[in-house]
């Protein structure tokens, strides 16, 4: 696996790395084994990750575009995929706001800042 993005879980547990190929390894930092490997999107390079602030939720911004929202629970040792939201913008850099949630309203706001410049998607209703 060829590691293009990392990033460590606020818990200070797991680190995240993304490849060149679409896969995340999850790694427990102390021991560095690996927890989860998820294929996320397959031949397409993770170019970013961020976690939240509380943990909640893992981001994987792609090269083709697409943003990957994963939560987060078991102090960063349990992942599922919730959605994926498709932009025109290649992501090579990502910050999660304070306060990032998917959850709570109809219109699901999502809001990163990439290169500088302030993401904004809904997803849903």
């Amino acid at each position: 696996m060829q590691a293009i993005s990392s990033a460590v879980h606020p818990g200070g547990q797991i680190l995240a790395i993304g490849s060149v190929n679409g896969i995340i390894s999850i790694l427990a930092c102390v021991s560095g084994e690996l927890v989860h490997h998820l294929e996320i999107s397959a031949g397409v390079c993770i170019g970013c990750l961020a976690y939240s602030a509380d943990g909640s939720f893992l981001v994987a911004g792609c090269q083709d575009g697409c943003l990957h929202v994963l939560p987060v629970t078991d102090d960063g040792f349990t992942y599922s995929k919730v959605s994926v939201l498709k932009v025109k913008q290649v992501f090579d850099e990502l910050v999660l706001k304070p306060g990032f949630s998917l959850l709570g309203s109809a219109a699901y706001p999502h809001a990163a800042v990439v290169g500088g410049h302030a993401v904004h998607s809904h997803v849903g209703g």
